[in-house]
């Protein structure tokens, strides 16, 4: 038995925010809130007996803003978003986020299983090999103010997916032969989405 672990807490401040919203920053980047980071991660490996072996990763976060930016206009007064809306009747918020709102393309978890069972053929050393892949839901943006198109808020979901791998190996001597598969159930995770691609 092997194992690994570690507890943390990650503060990050002033979160580098690409702004586009014409209703208000236009094409800027600018600082934003300050978000906070906490999380474990474990891994390991387990040989049950002399050919099976199990490999095993987990991590768990929870990310959220716990301060909002302040920005101004241009005689000083603090902006207060709660009492402004577009031209178009949407509610303004901050742009970089408000409070208790989690980091972009940060899964609370992910984990991943791997079994290996070797043993021989003949003369001939043979393993096999499956493995599982999660990864829970995140959201592609902390944007909430920017829209699409059909007025959607940008800050899609992603989708949490489960990806399957398998592999087989022979091997003498100083030669090996393998043959591997990834993703064999055919899982279409979504990694990031882009609501500008689809712009004309």
């Amino acid at each position: 038995l092997r194992w690994n672990g570690a507890l943390y807490q990650e503060l990050w401040d002033h979160v580098q925010f690409a702004g586009v919203d014409s209703n208000l920053v236009g094409g800027s980047s600018i600082n934003g809130g300050d978000y906070r980071v906490r999380g474990l991660e474990t891994s390991g490996t387990v040989r049950l007996f002399d050919r099976l072996t199990f490999d095993f990763g987990f991590a768990w976060n929870h990310s959220e803003l716990v301060r909002e930016a302040q920005y101004y206009w241009v005689d000083g007064t603090p902006i207060d978003f709660s009492t402004l809306t577009t031209y178009d009747g949407h509610k303004l918020s901050n742009p970089t986020g408000v409070l208790g709102s989690p980091l972009a393309g940060a899964p609370p978890l992910r984990g991943n299983i791997r079994a290996r069972y070797e043993f021989l053929v003949g003369s001939f050393s043979t393993y096999t090999q499956l493995g599982v892949v999660y990864q829970s839901h995140s959201l592609s943006s902390a944007d909430t103010l920017t829209r699409d198109i059909q007025g959607n808020p940008v800050s899609y979901e992603l989708r949490a997916f489960t990806t399957l791998d398998g592999s087989f190996g022979i091997a003498k001597d100083r030669w090996q032969l393998q043959l591997y598969g990834q993703n064999l159930t055919d899982t279409r995770n979504e990694l990031y989405k882009n609501f500008r691609a689809y712009y004309p």
